[in-house]
């Protein structure tokens, strides 16, 4: 009798344990749907885009709809190949380019030494940046998106940022990873 009942249990613990893997490979696959949705949906913003300031604001409204109210300064080289903020932005209005300026400045000499997405607290490392907004840093998380059209071209880069540590997620990352790309393509092709 006991064996009956054993083979009972074990074969409902082996039906869950099939179950909860294909519900996990479901979301899985659901996941990656919409990712590509976003994807498309992001690239035919690009493609209608007239200029930098479209772009940016593709990027912006995309990553805002898909991850939460965030930050942000968008960075590209003048005719001098000195990086410049091409445009600023924020939910509910974007921070004083005073406070962009002091923010990107050490994000744009870690991108110069090895461009890269990258994502960090600047409470951790608030030495790092200028004094005078040393005192705006806490609970700041920072999402640092290069735009690389090819390998080894940097022509720009996109500093996203959260406050109230509102830490940037695995998706977050994920997103910023795959819009870097198309974004840097289209930001060359207005030049």
């Amino acid at each position: 009798m006991k064996s009956s009942k054993y083979k009972k249990v074990k074969h409902a613990r082996n039906r869950i344990k099939k179950l909860t893997l294909d519900l996990k490979d479901a979301i899985a696959q659901l996941n990656k749907t919409k990712s590509m949705r976003i994807q498309l949906a992001y690239q035919q913003k690009l493609i209608a885009a007239r200029d930098d300031d479209d772009v940016f604001h593709a990027l912006f409204t995309s990553f805002s709809l898909q991850s939460g109210p965030v930050f942000g300064v968008a960075i590209t080289a003048d005719e001098n190949e000195n990086p410049t903020i091409a445009g600023r932005f924020g939910i509910p209005m974007p921070d004083p380019k005073w406070f962009c300026d002091k923010l990107v400045q050490p994000v744009i000499e870690d991108v110069l030494k090895c461009p890269g997405v990258r994502c960090f607290d600047a409470t951790d490392c608030t030495e790092r940046f200028d004094e005078s907004i040393r005192r705006y840093l806490v609970g700041v998380n920072v999402l640092v998106v290069p735009l690389l059209p090819r390998n080894g071209q940097l022509i720009g880069l996109v500093v996203l940022y959260r406050k109230g540590e509102q830490p940037f997620t695995t998706e977050d990352i994920d997103l910023a990873k795959r819009i870097g790309k198309p974004t840097a393509v289209a930001v060359e092709k207005n030049e």
